[in-house]
C-alpha cells in the first residue's frame, strides 16, 4: 500500500494569489449561499438505507471506509497473525513447568530489564510484565516461602 499524506507541500493556485493580491481579498471574504459542486448530492440517484429498518432509535451506525476498517482487525485475524509469528515468540514466551524453564525465563527478564528499563511506553514493556507474570506464577507453585525464625 502506498503511503498517502494529507498535508500539503506547499500552496497551489488561486490561494497563493488571494494570499498575494490585497484587492482580492475583500472579494474572496464574500460569503455566497451557494454550495461547492463537490458537495452537491443527487438524492434522485440515491438508494434506501438497506439496515435502517435493523437499527433502533437508541443505536448509532457507523460505516467504515474500507482502509480504515482494515485497522480494526477481527479476533480470528489477530489470531492468525499470531499463528504466524509464534514459532519465534515460543522459545521467549511459554509457561515454565521445570526449575530449567523457570531459570530461562529469568534471563529473559533480567535482558528485557536491562533493555526496557522504566519506560512503560516501550513496545516490549508489555511482554516484560507478561513474563514477569509467567515467573511468578512459577515461583508462587514451586519455591517454598520464607519464614521467620
Amino acid at each position: 500500500m502506498p503511503f498517502v499524506s494529507s498535508v500539503l507541500e506547499k500552496q497551489h493556485g488561486e490561494n497563493v494569489e488571494i494570499m498575494r493580491n490585497t484587492d482580492l481579498i475583500e472579494h474572496a471574504s464574500v460569503e455566497t449561499d451557494e454550495m461547492r459542486d463537490e458537495y452537491q448530492f443527487d438524492y434522485s440517484r440515491a438508494k434506501p438505507n438497506r439496515f435502517a429498518d435493523k437499527i433502533g432509535q437508541d443505536q448509532l451506525m457507523v460505516v467504515l471506509d474500507p482502509d480504515v476498517a482494515a485497522v480494526f482487525k477481527t479476533p480470528a485475524a489477530e489470531v492468525q497473525t499470531v499463528e504466524h509469528v509464534w514459532p519465534m515468540l515460543s522459545p521467549v514466551v511459554f509457561v515454565p513447568h521445570v526449575e530449567s524453564e523457570y531459570q530461562r525465563l529469568v534471563a529473559v527478564l533480567d535482558t528485557l530489564i536491562d533493555v526496557v528499563g522504566e519506560n512503560e511506553n516501550h513496545p516490549l514493556a508489555s511482554l516484560m510484565e507478561v513474563i514477569g507474570v509467567l515467573i511468578e506464577k512459577y515461583e508462587d507453585e514451586h519455591v517454598p516461602e520464607l519464614t521467620e525464625i
